[in-house]
């Protein structure tokens, strides 16, 4: 269960699978809500992705240079990455979104595997 080798962090598993377990996080917080979902790589957005696929209110998004604007322009949305990824540094330098809560899956170990940001912006109502 904790080999203290190497691993790719997509092959980290815990007693619930990381992916599974940020996208049941998901689940329970955005109910009903139209939710955009920004995936960090590859190999966390086609799980989470297929899991989303009978929730018609996700829009699930692989984060790529050619879609960074989008991620930039939104106002609120779920972000998924490695804890200390290069997702969770562009996120710091977003200046229209704070984090309003976060969820980190672990893996074997208690080690942190994946995380989950709900970022929103200030209200533009008045």
């Amino acid at each position: 269960k904790d080999g203290g080798g190497f691993t790719h962090p997509t092959y980290l598993t815990g007693t619930t699978e990381p992916k599974k377990a940020i996208f049941d996080w998901i689940s329970q917080t955005q109910k009903n809500n139209h939710t955009l979902i920004f995936i960090e790589d590859w190999w966390t957005y086609w799980p989470i992705r297929y899991l989303a696929l009978a929730e018609p209110n996700y829009e699930v998004v692989l984060l790529d240079e050619t879609n960074i604007n989008y991620l930039r322009q939104s106002k609120t949305f779920i972000a998924v990455g490695q804890p200390d990824g290069p997702l969770a540094g562009l996120l710091k330098d977003l200046p229209a979104v704070n984090s309003q809560s976060s969820f980190t899956a672990h893996a074997y170990g208690n080690k942190p595997t994946l995380t989950a940001w709900f970022m929103a912006g200030a209200s533009s109502s008045k």
